[in-house]
């Protein structure tokens, strides 16, 4: 089973949730009505409502011709919860193929619960079994069919983070608004080889300033924050300096310096809050920017984290101060031991600091076998 938490009420969050057109029909909400065929009559939808839904599988040969008929139940559990239930309709008819063949029939059922939490949040739960009837290889089952069913949750909260007006983003709206930016980028990055993906991630980004609801509203108030997020995705190193410029007078420029300064930050932090924190704090604007939009710094952590995960040069850079200065210490506790051992008198001292750099090294060493013996291996 899997859960998320969304913003909307749980009326539209159900009718998302299970592919139905929320203004048109509305199934299980006694309040509504459901408009016929002919403009001028309504009919009153109850409380429980029924539908039948037909899925044909578009496999390739010779997986294909499968079908699943399921009848989908919405039923009303309280003022602000509603359940929705898919069950496999055996009493529909078999049907042929081409060949004369019968169809396979899958079978699907599947539960979702929509509870509204509070005047703008709803939870999602989402459980699913799936038999699609006869053998399909691993392939099409690891590879295609249960990822593409986890995406559903991820794909709803996208949507329904995209139609938050601008007014309306919380601070906790931050954090799955960069998500979301993110995808966007990865999705577009994956229409063209490596020689494309700064250009296609700039397209990735572009999209998503016009999809979001809020970010259209931003844009024409802000400018400046199409270059800030372009230069951001680029992950390079280059040299930057503090932006003193007031948030009003904000141009593109400014806006690159910006993000040359987080990509930067980024190289000498490990945490990716620790790094937007300092990048906010030695900028003014950024400092005017949060205090107008309250979603600033967990949007832009959000994307710092993806930053600092895909960072070649700033994981090797970390690594290699780590090292370069455990083996300094190294090598000046050996050189103090040394110097203990040849001077009269400092002996003890000696034996003392030798054991405890024996214990030192001992340690590490048991560290890194558990950690690294407890590692899975993906096949």
């Amino acid at each position: 089973m899997s859960t998320c938490t969304l913003r909307g009420n749980h009326s539209w969050v159900a009718a998302r949730a299970a592919n139905y057109h929320y203004h048109s029909k509305n199934p299980a909400f006694g309040t509504l009505k459901e408009q016929l065929d002919d403009e001028e009559n309504y009919l009153e939808v109850p409380n429980e409502h029924r539908m039948v839904y037909k899925a044909d599988y578009a496999f390739p040969s010779p997986l294909t011709d499968r079908e699943a008929i399921v009848k989908i139940v919405w039923k009303r559990l309280s003022e602000k919860s509603v359940m929705v239930t898919y069950h496999p309709l055996t009493s529909h008819p078999e049907v042929e193929n081409k060949d004369g063949k019968a169809v396979i029939r899958a079978s699907t059922q599947s539960a979702i619960l929509v509870t509204q939490l509070d005047d703008d949040a709803t939870e999602l739960q989402w459980s699913s079994h799936i038999n699609f009837g006869g053998k399909l290889p691993s392939a099409v089952i690891n590879g295609f069919i249960i990822p593409n069913t986890n995406r559903l949750l991820s794909h709803h909260q996208a949507y329904f983070v995209y139609s938050i007006p601008l007014q309306d983003l919380k601070k906790t709206d931050g954090k799955l608004l960069g998500e979301v930016l993110i995808n966007q980028i990865k999705k577009a990055r994956k229409k063209g080889g490596w020689k494309k993906r700064v250009e296609l991630g700039k397209v990735g980004i572009d999209e998503f300033l016009y999809i979001s609801a809020a970010m259209r509203e931003l844009l024409p108030r802000h400018p400046w924050i199409r270059a800030l997020l372009h230069e951001v995705s680029l992950n390079k190193v280059k040299a930057a300096r503090t932006v003193h410029t007031a948030l009003s007078d904000m141009k593109d420029n400014d806006a690159i310096n910006l993000a040359k300064g987080l990509s930067t930050i980024i190289l000498t932090n490990t945490e990716a809050s620790a790094a937007v924190d300092h990048w906010i704090a030695q900028n003014f604007a950024l400092e005017e920017f949060e205090k107008e939009y309250e979603w600033m710094r967990p949007f832009f952590v959000e994307i710092a984290q993806y930053n600092l995960n895909t960072s070649n040069l700033g994981l090797r850079l970390r690594v290699f101060a780590g090292a370069l200065l455990s083996t300094v210490d190294l090598i000046t506790d050996v050189y103090m031991t040394i110097k203990f051992f040849i001077t009269d008198g400092q002996e003890g001292f000696g034996r003392v600091t030798a054991w405890l750099i024996g214990l030192t090294i001992f340690f590490q060493i048991l560290v890194g076998y558990a950690n690294n013996s407890k590692k899975l291996t993906f096949l």
